[in-house]
């Protein structure tokens, strides 16, 4: 375990970005390191192909013990409300693609 957690640690140190996490959005501001990614998901509206933009980002547990759905994270001046409830890596080590949408 101590090998993958020096692993998550070099993983954020090298793609992370600086961004602040607020529980239920008007908490405390939480200093933490983000990873985000943004694919495009493609559904089908009738016969049109329909591609949507997303925002998901992964933040280390040991930053954020506790998240829940309706919490934030700030990057910028862009603020990102996470719109569906946090999951875990199976380790336990990361909340994993969260799904936001910017506010």
């Amino acid at each position: 375990m101590a090998d993958l957690s020096a692993t998550v640690e070099a993983g954020f140190l090298h793609f992370g970005i600086p961004a602040t996490f607020r529980s239920g959005g008007i908490g405390a501001s939480v200093p933490v390191t983000v990873i985000r990614s943004q694919p495009d998901v493609v559904f089908n509206a009738g016969q049109v192909g329909v591609v949507q933009g997303t925002n998901l980002f992964d933040v280390r547990v040991s930053e954020v013990p506790i998240m829940a759905k309706g919490d934030t994270l700030t990057i910028g001046p862009d603020v990102f409300l996470i719109q569906a409830p946090p999951k875990k890596d199976a380790e336990g080590l990361i909340w994993q693609q969260l799904d936001c949408v910017k506010k």
